[in-house]
């Protein structure tokens, strides 16, 4: 096991830097996660693991943890409390942190299960209300969620946090223009959906929802742009009382749940 006493360490900078710079994770292909569960659940999830670093508590701790990201072929790491605080992206960090290589879960448009569901995110720029879509997603069992560019990186530290793991094991396709996406699925026989705040008298329990789907939802600011609406058939989730719209994330769970439910 490597000690490391420094906070200058080039590997405590490289972990740092990967938790910083979406543009760096992108570039090598690498993450990172912190906790003992998260780290878990990736190991078990297949998830590669480059450098894993452990305080001296965590290890007596969670000596099978560090034993299977050991074996998995992880460097692991000895570090201090100081160490740990420039490594610590959460208020009460467990001295477990990890840096990881991403996993392919990309799927192709060209390729897609057209009887499948599948979640459409425009702009969610949230990490928290992004990672709790993914982890809806998952728990549902939905066929997999496209993301605009505008969206928050799914390996930001807290979209993986929020997620509790989902984004290990979601399928997701990642566009630069969403509407097209959503114009090409329409045309390959998938119903693509539009849920919306207001504006139309369709309400979700009165959709057709057995077939092939794609529900598209905005964040909760600027909602859906004109030209995903122009791609998709509006809806809206009917609501009693005086609030005017959902958050992205509460909206995304009744409407997932609708879909897997008629399913």
């Amino acid at each position: 096991m490597l000690e490391i006493t420094s906070r200058d360490n080039p590997l405590v900078r490289d972990y740092v830097r990967l938790r910083e710079n979406r543009a760096f994770r992108r570039e090598t292909g690498r993450f990172v996660l912190e906790g003992a569960r998260l780290l878990g659940d990736a190991l078990e999830s297949g998830v590669r693991m480059e450098t894993v670093f452990f305080t001296g508590e965590a290890c007596e701790k969670h000596p099978a943890l560090l034993a299977s990201a050991r074996d998995g072929g992880a460097r692991v790491c000895l570090v201090g409390d100081a160490v740990a605080a420039k490594l610590a992206d959460t208020a009460a960090p467990q001295g477990v942190f990890a840096a990881a290589f991403m996993l392919d879960k990309a799927f192709a448009l060209d390729k897609i299960n057209l009887g499948g569901a599948y979640a459409a995110l425009e702009n969610i720029r949230d990490p928290g209300n992004l990672g709790a879509v993914l982890r809806t997603a998952e728990a549902l069992g939905l066929s997999g969620v496209l993301l605009s560019a505008g969206c928050a990186d799914i390996y930001a530290p807290k979209v993986v946090r929020a997620s509790m793991g989902a984004v290990f094991r979601t399928a997701f396709f990642q566009t630069e223009d969403l509407p097209a996406a959503l114009s090409l699925l329409r045309e390959k026989g998938l119903q693509t959906l539009a849920a919306l705040a207001g504006g139309t008298t369709r309400l979700l329990t009165q959709l057709d929802l057995r077939g092939g789907v794609v529900a598209a939802i905005g964040n909760e600011g600027a909602g859906l742009s004109d030209a995903c609406v122009d791609a998709c058939d509006p809806f809206t989730i009917p609501m009693k009382g005086r609030a005017e719209s959902l958050n992205a994330a509460a909206a995304a769970a009744i409407i997932l749940w609708e879909i897997m439910r008629s399913r």
